[in-house]
């Protein structure tokens, strides 16, 4: 299970070989849209993030061990 805010949980390697971080939320989640300016920041800073509703992915989410969101 999850202990952090699902946005640190997991870190992909993408086809270019880079570390990008995976940020799973949902739309209903609170914590997880108090937490959007901090990953909006570090997007514009050029941080490589993939974005992961677990409502409409929840097999990826799955896959990567998280269980549950704030």
């Amino acid at each position: 299970m999850a202990t952090l805010p699902a946005l640190f949980v997991a870190t992909l390697l993408s086809a270019a070989g880079e570390t990008a971080l995976l940020e799973f939320a949902a739309p209903w989640c609170a914590p997880c849209s108090e937490m959007e300016p901090v990953v909006s920041r570090l997007e514009a800073e050029g941080f490589p993030i993939h974005r992961v509703n677990i409502d409409q992915h929840p097999e990826f989410a799955q896959q990567h061990g998280v269980e549950s969101i704030p």
